[in-house]
């Protein structure tokens, strides 16, 4: 049986996270999996599905750098992986010492883009670490063509036959039963962490211009994040007190798809959101701003609705017309739901990663 250590050092519970449990989930009958993980990362207390994998923590700073990396070698060494995974650019910093050191198969993932995730001299040092592990890993897989070719652009040309694209793709529990929510017309669901690249502040301010022309509405924001006091402080700001509420972080949130009307994606920037497919999993229609692999996955008016970054006059303007029933969302919803099926699911997604495991350079 082969053998995958798979790294994942990121502080957070997101996307990547989702992905890593979903490869780990489709593939367990013919792989043993190993996950490294940051001894107090949210992965590591989120997660529902890692409690029959081997698991190891440590704690990943800057003061036990060399420590861990003595002990990563040791690992590697003694269990004989048959190839490393890395997620994020910390772990991928670990996977270029790996490649160097004991010159072992070693693929990266890599789910953003650099250049509009981080600023100063954290982004100069982490496009670096990028770089260098776009020349020295068998494979990177890119989560969408707009990352791809932006990781073509940065890197040198050389290392650009290496770059491969594997589309995220999810399982998802279809029937579970609605959550109980309020007795509002027209629900509004966000799910993200709460963070400046998602810019949530342009749905609160778009809501607060909707409640002076229609005020039976409620907005469900899921997640957790740096903003979260900010954004909350704003909606107190617009008055959007009995229109907004606030969650919190959800391990499942099938539930609240089903309850929901439509599901609103503002962000500056994205990769694949696993959010979108989430939501064409449970036939929840989505807006969302035309940002990064967005584009990739919506039809405008076919498999979702599109507006242009920034542009809170579109988006009042979608949702008005949402509305006043003037969007044909059961046909949207009915085709993102078959989209899903055909090219989302964790399945489809898994059979690739499988496929590159095997595969030699």
């Amino acid at each position: 049986m082969k053998k995958i250590l798979i790294i994942d050092l990121g502080k957070s519970y997101g996307g990547a996270e989702k992905l890593i449990e979903n490869i780990i989930n489709e593939l367990k009958d013919n792989i043993e999996f190993t996950l490294l993980l940051d001894k107090n990362g949210e992965f590591l207390q989120r997660s529902n599905s890692l409690n029959d994998f081997k698991i190891i923590t440590f704690n990943n700073n800057i003061k036990t750098l060399i420590i861990n990396i003595i002990k990563i070698i040791k690992l590697v060494k003694y269990e004989s992986y048959d190839v490393v995974h890395c997620h994020g650019t910390p772990s991928n910093l670990f996977g270029i010492i790996l490649k160097r050191v004991l010159k072992i198969r070693v693929i990266s993932t890599i789910h953003s883009d650099l250049e509009h995730e981080f600023t100063g001299k954290k982004k100069r040092i982490y496009l670096r670490i990028e770089k260098e592990t776009v020349k020295s890993f068998d494979y990177v897989t890119v989560v969408s063509k707009n990352l791809q070719q932006k990781l073509n652009n940065r890197c040198n040309s050389k290392s650009r036959n290496n770059i491969k694209l594997i589309y995220n793709g999810i399982n998802v529990n279809t029937h579970i039963e609605p959550e109980f929510l309020g007795n509002e017309e027209f629900k509004i669901l966000f799910v993200g962490r709460l963070v400046e690249i998602k810019n949530i502040p342009l749905l609160l301010n778009t809501l607060a211009k909707i409640r002076k022309k229609y005020t039976n509405f409620k907005c469900y924001i899921i997640g957790e994040g740096d903003e979260e006091n900010k954004l909350k402080e704003l909606t107190k700001s617009l008055k959007l007190e009995k229109n907004v509420c606030f969650l919190g972080f959800k391990n499942n949130i099938e539930g609240y798809m089903k309850s929901c009307d439509v599901l609103i994606m503002t962000s500056k920037m994205e990769g694949i959101p696993l959010t979108i497919i989430e939501a064409f999993a449970n036939k929840l229609p989505v807006v969302s701003t035309e940002v990064g692999g967005v584009k990739e996955m919506i039809s405008h008016n076919e498999t979702g609705i599109l507006f242009k970054s920034e542009s809170a006059v579109e988006l009042e303007k979608i949702l008005l017309d949402i509305i006043a029933r003037k969007y044909n969302l059961n046909d949207i919803s009915e085709n993102a739901y078959k989209e899903y099926k055909e090219k989302w699911s964790s399945k489809v997604m898994s059979e690739k990663y499988n496929k590159l495991y095997s595969m030699k350079e």
